[in-house]
C-alpha cells in the first residue's frame, strides 16, 4: 500500500549504558594550578569527575550508545496516529513490521540539520542491532546509505543552506505559519505551549513513567508538526501530491500508469535514473525533476 507516513521517536538516558559506553574520566585532565594540599586536590578531582558524568548523562538521550528508545509514534495519511510503547525490543519489532507492510511508502521525519546525522533512523538502527531485532533488507545498503524510503524533511527545508545548518522542527513550523493548523487528528501546538503544560522532549520519559497523558499529547503533537511540514514541503501549491516514492519494483506498464495518473501534460520521454529522480524531456521546455523510486526509461508517444 502506498501512502506518506510521518514518524518520530522518543528516548530515555540509561545510566548503565552511560557508564559502560562513555570514555572513562581522565583524572590527569584536571587542572590543579598551584594547589599542593592533597585534600584540596582530591576535592577538585572529585568535583571535575562529578561534572564530567553529569554532562555525559545530560547528553545521553542524544546518543544511541547511551540511550534506549521508549516510544515511537507514526501516522499514515488520513488515519489516527499509532503510539508504540512497551519494551524497547517490542517497540522496534512492531515498527519494522509496519515498515515492511508499507515499505513502498515515504517515511518522513525531521532531524533539524542538513548534515550527515540522522537522529531518528540512527537510533532505530543501532537499538535494533543491540536488541537483535531484524532490520529489513535494503534499509541500509552495503555502502552505508539509508533507503530512500526514509525522507528527512529537514534536508528538503534546508536545501541551499550551508552544510550542517540547523533549524528545529518547531522553528520550521513557526516560519511556515503552521502553529495552530488542524491536521485532522490534532491541532499543531508550539513547543512553548507544551512547556506551559509541563511537557517537553527532555521530560518525556518521566511523563511516560508517571503514566501522564501529557506523554501522548507530546508525541502526537510531534507527529502533527511533522505531518504539517510534510504537507507544505511535499505538496505543490494546488494541494496535489508530487510523484511519490512508491513504485519500487513495478512493471513498465505500472510505471506508465502511475505517472499518467499523477502528472498531467507529460509529453515525450520520461527517464527515471538510478538515484530515483524522474526527468521529463521535451523539445519545448527544460527537463522537470520529480521524486520517484524506480529505475526505468518510460516512453510516451
Amino acid at each position: 500500500m502506498n501512502t506518506t507516513i510521518v514518524f518520530d521517536i522518543e528516548t530515555r538516558p540509561d545510566v548503565k549504558l552511560v557508564a559502560r559506553n562513555t570514555k572513562a574520566f581522565n583524572h590527569e585532565s584536571v587542572k590543579l594550578g598551584n594547589t599542593k594540599d592533597p585534600d584540596k586536590i582530591e576535592a577538585k578531582i572529585a568535583q571535575a569527575e562529578a561534572k564530567y558524568w553529569a554532562d555525559a548523562y545530560g547528553k545521553a538521550a542524544l546518543d544511541p550508545h547511551t540511550t534506549t528508545i521508549c516510544a515511537i509514534g507514526y501516522q499514515l495519511e488520513e488515519e489516527e496516529p499509532v503510539l508504540l510503547y512497551g519494551t524497547e525490543k517490542s517497540i522496534l519489532e512492531r515498527f519494522w513490521d509496519t515498515f515492511e507492510e508499507y515499505s513502498a511508502s515515504m517515511w518522513c521525519y525531521y532531524t533539524g540539520n542538513n548534515g550527515k546525522g540522522s537522529f531518528d533512523i540512527r537510533h532505530i538502527l543501532v537499538r535494533s542491532w543491540v536488541n537483535k531485532v531484524r532490520v529489513p533488507w535494503g534499509v541500509v545498503s552495503q555502502t552505508g546509505y539509508i533507503s530512500a524510503a526514509f525522507v528527512d524533511l529537514a534536508m528538503i527545508y534546508l536545501a541551499g543552506s550551508d552544510f550542517n545548518s540547523f533549524c528545529g522542527l518547531d522553528r520550521c513550523a513557526k516560519v511556515l505559519g503552521l502553529h495552530g493548523e488542524d491536521v485532522g487528528y490534532a491541532t499543531v501546538m508550539s513547543k512553548e505551549e507544551l512547556k506551559e503544560l509541563g511537557a517537553s522532549g527532555a521530560r518525556f520519559h518521566e511523563l511516560l513513567d508517571a503514566g501522564s497523558e501529557l506523554a501522548d499529547t507530546y508525541l502526537i503533537n510531534d507527529l502533527a508538526i511533522t505531518r504539517a511540514v510534510a504537507g507544505r514541503l511535499l505538496y505543490n501549491n494546488s494541494g496535489d501530491k508530487l510523484i511519490k516514492r512508491s513504485i519500487l519494483g513495478a512493471t513498465i506498464a505500472e510505471v506508465e500508469n502511475k505517472i499518467q495518473q499523477q502528472l498531467e501534460d507529460i509529453h515525450g520521454n520520461v527517464y527515471i535514473d538510478s538515484r530515483g529522480k524522474v526527468y521529463e524531456i521535451s523539445n519545448e521546455s527544460e527537463p522537470v525533476m520529480f521524486c520517484c523510486d524506480v529505475v526505468y526509461r518510460v516512453c510516451f508517444k
